[in-house]
């Protein structure tokens, strides 16, 4: 009796190890890899700053999805300043790896890259504090997605000078 108690609590800690490394590799499905990583990429090229002349900004990444000849492109950027309620933003998106993290798709272009729309109380967070803030924006990042592959296409420069 004994021995059967001992391999039924071996299949039992067995079976939570399972569970617990299926909900692991699920924690991030938010979001398709490839756009995550292309995100991740952008925002360790263009990190949130931390001087005391930024630390009252409310930075957020901002992703917007659009058509341009007939193909879905989508572009990153960074602001301090947040973003208007009107645009109807997805997220907020973040974990350990992702920083704050908004898209927005009005036309539902990034039905193959994004598993999980949503709207939380983070996003709240990020609407418009200062619309004539301060910060001169990063270079802009665009992309051209082809069947789910994801290509840089573009860097835009907006200014010559943003916090670093």
């Amino acid at each position: 009796m004994n021995e059967k108690l001992k391999r039924q609590q071996m299949k039992n800690i067995f079976l939570l190890l399972l569970v617990f490394i299926l909900i692991s590799f699920n924690k991030n499905k938010d979001l398709n890899d490839n756009f995550r990583n292309a995100i991740i990429d952008y925002q360790t090229a263009y990190p949130i700053p931390t001087s005391k002349q930024t630390k009252n900004r409310k930075y957020v990444y901002s992703v917007v999805f659009y058509m341009k000849n007939n193909d879905t492109c989508f572009y990153v950027v960074r602001t301090s300043t947040g973003t208007e309620k009107e645009f109807n933003f997805w997220g907020m998106y973040y974990d350990e790896k992702l920083k704050p993290t908004i898209i927005g798709d009005d036309e539902n272009l990034s039905s193959n890259l994004i598993y999980n729309k949503k709207r939380n109380k983070e996003l709240e967070k990020f609407y418009f504090f200062d619309k004539n803030g301060p910060e001169m924006f990063p270079p802009m990042y665009r992309y051209l997605i082809k069947n789910r592959d994801i290509k840089l296409i573009k860097i835009d420069t907006l200014s010559k000078s943003w916090a670093k």
